[in-house]
C-alpha cells in the first residue's frame, strides 16, 4: 500500500477539529473513537452507497492514526500547519523534523544568511 502524506489541515478535516486551539493532548483519545465511529466504512454498508463513498470511507479510516499522530506533533510544537506529515516523518531525526531547521535550510540554499 503506497503510503498517504497530507497536510495539517487536511488532518483537521479528517478528524473533524473545527479549532486546533482548544485541542489538548488530552482531548485525543476521544476524537479518535469519534472518527473512527464516524469513518467506519460498516456505518454506510446498509445504505447500498456508491463504490466511491465505500473507497473514500476506507482511505479516511485509514489514516486516522496518521491525522491523530500528525495533531500530537503539532500540539508538540514539532509540525507546523503547511508542512506535509507523513508515517515515516519519526523515522528522520529530530533535528531535521524542526521548522528552524527547513528554514536554515531554505535560507542556506537561498544564499540568505541567518
Amino acid at each position: 500500500m503506497e503510503q498517504e502524506i497530507f497536510t495539517l489541515q487536511e488532518a483537521l478535516l479528517l478528524l473533524e477539529i473545527s479549532n486546533l486551539d482548544r485541542v489538548v493532548q488530552s482531548d485525543l483519545p476521544l476524537i479518535r473513537r469519534k472518527a473512527f465511529k464516524r469513518w467506519h466504512p460498516d456505518t454506510i454498508a446498509h445504505t447500498n452507497p456508491s463504490q466511491e463513498t465505500v473507497k473514500r470511507y476506507e482511505r479516511n479510516f485509514r489514516l486516522i492514526d496518521q491525522a491523530i499522530a500528525m495533531v500530537e506533533a503539532y500540539l508538540r510544537g514539532e509540525v507546523h500547519s503547511s508542512e506535509r506529515f507523513s508515517e515515516d516523518y519519526h523515522s528522520q531525526p529530530a533535528e531535521e523534523r524542526s521548522y528552524r531547521y527547513h528554514s536554515e535550510k531554505c535560507e542556506s540554499n537561498a544564499g540568505i544568511a541567518t
